[in-house]
């Protein structure tokens, strides 16, 4: 009779947990009904579920629990590097108690000290072959587990895994789309600016080559000679447009190549600067780079375009009249190179940003337009040298853009 009040129980208990699968989305609430259920099947004093996290490779406990605080819960983790009961069940998939907790060394003391345990019992969570969680009970009402409780939990696990998974997976299905609805619409931002940016110099080219062919003969010899200073720079302008979305294609496809020598930057920034004339029309340029500082290992002309990318968003995001600073300090076996303005500053949530393709961060009506790709090449340059770049900024106070590069020494 008791055997067969327990198997109505079980299926009592596996129905209501299929019923989860329909009937919410919220993987917390999810796992706060199934909790419950378990509890009403399981005599426990504490019943939580604990899955595995990828980067830190270990089981972390998911809220909510019945008989576990929340304080609890947020220190409660069980890094599968180390021997434990709970790791083992996890990578055998198979359900182990312990009615000597207090005094098995297998059960380990971060968790018999959070959770006072005389008792514990841990089932793998999982919707097929490889778990991905446990389903943990502690304290049993009756002094001890048994094995028929093993047996119980084991199969409630398997069905708590399946409620969990699929409610994971519509989750990830819903991020999925919210992403591809995000790219997509950045994507045609990106191809209204891309067409605005490629029509303003050609139009430029177009207008003065008619006027060039319908009337140079007509011209004074020095408005020709401005109008073809305009046509060169109109299509040099388009020039670094086609490059920067060949590199960014490079950049994607992992073939953008690179020659590594020992550079000394304070000449490359010398040379953009007595080279790249406009970065200094509207702008004051400081360089506060040490004669002695160390080389670094770069490709000189990536090093360079890194640079001019900088100075370039650096002059684009601050007001005419004032100063740009570029400096240079060795730390800890690297070079460190900023370059600061005093401009609109950038906002803490647009700091990882500006970084993306695509990415449109708002800005003042007298800020001058670009393609948005040279921050997102300049990222991938410095990651493809070893190194790392980052902001420091204050709204309406200026940027500084920091980026690493390893020493040549």
């Amino acid at each position: 009779l008791a055997s067969l009040h327990r198997q109505v129980q079980e299926f009592d208990g596996l129905q209501r947990l299929s019923k989860l699968i329909v009937e919410t989305d919220v993987l917390e609430d999810v796992i706060g009904e199934s909790i419950k259920i378990v509890l009403g099947l399981v005599e426990c004093e504490g019943l939580f579920i604990m899955l595995h996290d990828d980067d830190s490779n270990s089981l972390v406990a998911r809220k909510p629990a019945v008989g576990v605080s929340s304080e609890v819960l947020e220190r409660l983790s069980v890094p599968l590097s180390e021997p434990s009961l709970a790791a083992t069940v996890f990578r055998t998939s198979t359900p182990l108690l312990s009615n000597e907790a207090r005094n098995d060394a297998w059960v380990g003391p971060h968790l018999r000290e959070l959770l006072d345990i005389d008792n514990i019992l841990l089932a793998p969570i999982s919707s097929g072959h490889k778990p991905f969680g446990i389903l943990a009970a502690v304290n049993a009402r009756s002094g001890q587990f048994e094995d028929e409780d093993l047996r119980f939990l084991s199969i409630l696990g398997e069905r708590v895994g399946s409620v969990i998974e699929s409610t994971m997976s519509r989750e990830r299905e819903r991020d999925l789309m919210k992403q591809l609805r995000e790219a997509d619409s950045m994507k045609s931002e990106f191809v209204s600016m891309l067409a605005h940016e490629l029509k303003g110099p050609m139009t430029t080219v177009m207008g003065f080559s008619q006027t060039l062919q319908e009337q140079g003969k007509d011209l004074p010899e020095d408005q020709r000679v401005h109008i073809l200073g305009i046509i060169n720079r109109e299509v040099s302008r388009l020039s670094r447009l086609v490059n920067d979305l060949l590199d960014v294609s490079r950049m994607d496809a992992g073939t953008l190549r690179y020659e590594l020598e020992p550079i000394d930057v304070r000449e490359i920034v010398d040379s953009i600067l007595q080279v790249h004339t406009s970065l200094r029309a509207g702008h004051g340029m400081e360089v506060e780079i040490p004669a002695d500082l160390p080389k670094v290992v770069g490709d000189r002309d990536r090093v360079r375009q890194i640079l001019i990318n900088l100075l370039t968003n650096a002059t684009r995001y601050s007001q005419d009249g004032t100063t740009v600073t570029v400096s240079g300090r060795a730390e800890d076996g690297k070079v460190v190179f900023g370059v600061a303005d005093e401009g609109v500053g950038i906002s803490p949530e647009d700091q990882e940003r500006v970084f993306s393709k695509f990415a449109q961060i708002p800005r003042p009506g007298w800020t001058k337009k670009g393609t948005g790709l040279g921050l997102y090449i300049t990222k991938g340059i410095v990651e493809a040298h070893g190194g790392r770049i980052w902001i420091e900024s204050t709204p309406g106070k200026g940027s500084t853009f920091y980026f690493s590069l390893s020493r040549a020494d």
